[in-house]
Parts: C-alpha cells; structure tokens; sequence
C-alpha cells in the first residue's frame, strides 16, 4: 500500500486576476468537439502573463466555431495580424493541440475580465491585442510562421 501526504498549510488561497491588459503569451489551443451534435466545437486558450505583479498566472478564454460567436475570433485574428479569409486549424488526434497556426508562444497583450462563476470569482481572457515587443517565448517575427499557416486553404470542416 502507498500512502501520500498533502500539506495544505501553505498553499495559498486563489485569486483571480484583476481586470486590465497585460503582456501574454499563448501557452496552448486545444480544440474541443462538443458531446452533442447540437453544439459548436470551441477552442480553450490558455495564455500567459509575462510581466509585472501576476508574472507565470495563466488565464483562458474561448473561440468558438458559433456563427454567433466567431466575430470574437476573427478580431483576435485581425489584431494579431493573421489573415482572414479562412483559416485552417491543424489538430493533433492524439492531443487536441492546435499545431497550426503555429500560435503558441506568440506574444500578445491580453484584456482579461473577471467574473463569477458557480460563486466564485474568475479570470477570462476577452481580447487579443497587438503586441509590439516580445515578453518571453517566440519573438514578435515567429507570427510570419502563423500568418503563412492560416493562409492555407481549409481541407476540413468549414465554419461561417
């Protein structure tokens, strides 16, 4: 039998983090096909805050494929300089990931929100602004590999 000990005294309470911009870098996409066929597929963005007080704290957000919803992808593209005619996204079977574009490690500044959630209070990620100077990860230039990726012509299924 093994036994594992927990020590909770010094793990501190959570806090979201407060409404504002910050510097990010993209961490990871990972496309999500809902349970019902009813529903829109979606994809979670985690991303990064590269500086200042809440440094290494993570926040998320949504794209999803809704036709209600995809003005909020379309200018998260149109602000981090990717095309826009169409856009392919490239998933790995066995993870989710998005391979393509190449986003991850892309910096960017963040608009993040907070809001409550079953009672507690949380932070999202709401919008993507430009950002002119890398904070950590791939710099600024590596975006040239995203922008050729969603150049391509989409194989799979096509939202509007």
């Amino acid at each position: 039998m093994v036994k594992v000990t927990v020590d909770f005294s010094e793990v501190e309470e959570f806090s979201a983090v407060p409404k504002g911009e910050y510097p990010m870098v993209f961490e990871e996409l990972v496309y999500v096909e809902p349970e019902s066929e009813d529903k829109y597929p979606y994809i979670n963005v985690k991303a990064s805050i590269t500086e200042g007080e809440y440094d290494g704290r993570n926040v998320w957000g949504i794209w999803s494929f809704s036709p209600k919803a995809l003005w909020r992808m379309k200018q998260a593209f149109e602000n981090l300089e990717l095309p826009l005619d169409e856009v392919e996204f490239e998933v790995d079977e066995e993870t989710d990931f998005v391979t393509e574009p190449a986003l991850v490690g892309v910096p960017f500044v963040g608009v993040v929100v907070t809001e409550t959630y079953e009672g507690r209070e949380r932070s999202r990620l709401e919008g993507f602004l430009p950002s002119d100077s890398p904070k950590k990860g791939t710099k600024r230039g590596a975006t040239s590999t995203a922008k050729a990726s969603a150049a391509k012509k989409p194989a799979g299924r096509k939202f509007k």
